[in-house]
């Protein structure tokens, strides 16, 4: 898992004008009379055009970002046409996320969930941590059935001031859920990224003949003619994915809609070109 990350990110970042992820920086309190020997960066240039006299800005807080990637581990996301799962896929990508917000000296943390967290890693900013972090990524297993709206209260509750949450998920979870689930990030001033991973095959049904299809979570089965089903099937996927995504845009979420068959260093390449332009 660190090599992956290594070897996508340190191929990227000589690229990035700027780190794409920026943390919560200054946050203004008062004015104090200037004194000999504080930093001539903060004085307020408008308050002495007005005044005449020096004032120094002091902030409340000085703090780096505090990240919280959360990776669904339920069973859809075991789903896979090729050699890569949407799992795996995932967790390469929280790998390659969380060294790059380690690199710029942010704290991360994960947490993985189905309809639960079922394993949480506070935020640290340390190399070790690091190491534990891609540790947890190496072990992970798919299993369980998604539940986000649950999951990300009791991530809100763990995060102890707002910061950003990163989620890797397929979404096979209620549309209306999980959009309040997401809205309820946002409300508890979360900066929030959505990251939809998904496999070629479930945008497009590529199967012929008749077939079964198996809820992977469930393992309901319905039993179906692939030719009879394959537009209607398409098209409602399609109008669930630009749901997604208006309804993420309309709240100020950044959505990102991921192929599981696009290399890992060209997802992030797009992500951070289309980062900027947000």
């Amino acid at each position: 898992m660190e090599l992956r990350a290594r070897m996508v990110v340190e191929g990227l970042i000589p690229g990035l004008h700027q780190s794409p992820f920026q943390g919560y920086s200054l946050e203004f309190a008062q004015h104090r009379p200037y004194a000999p020997g504080d930093e001539l960066k903060r004085l307020d240039w408008k308050v002495y055009g007005r005044t005449d006299r020096f004032f120094i800005k002091q902030f409340q807080e000085e703090t780096n970002l505090r990240s919280y990637i959360m990776l669904d581990t339920s069973a859809s996301m075991n789903f896979t046409s090729g050699t890569v799962t949407k799992l795996q896929y995932a967790t390469y990508l929280a790998a390659a996320i969380a060294y790059i917000l380690v690199m710029q000296d942010d704290s991360v943390a994960l947490a993985l969930y189905d309809n639960r967290i079922k394993d949480y890693l506070p935020p640290f900013q340390t190399k070790a941590h690091l190491a534990r972090l891609w540790q947890r990524l190496e072990d992970v297993t798919g299993e369980g059935i998604s539940n986000i709206s649950a999951a990300v209260k009791l991530l809100n509750q763990n995060a102890r001031c707002r910061g950003l949450v990163i989620v890797l998920s397929d979404l096979f979870d209620d549309p209306d859920t999980t959009i309040q689930a997401l809205r309820y990030l946002r409300h508890h001033k979360h900066e929030v990224i959505v990251f939809h991973v998904l496999d070629p095959q479930e945008r497009r049904l590529g199967a012929e003949g008749y077939i079964n299809f198996v809820d992977m979570e469930t393992g309901e089965r319905l039993p179906c003619d692939a030719q009879v089903v394959k537009r209607e099937h398409d098209m409602m996927v399609n109008n669930y994915l630009e749901r997604m995504r208006l309804s993420c845009l309309s709240s100020d979420i950044d959505y990102f809609r991921v192929d599981t068959n696009t290399e890992l260093d060209r997802t992030l390449a797009m992500y951070f070109a289309h980062r900027q332009v947000v």
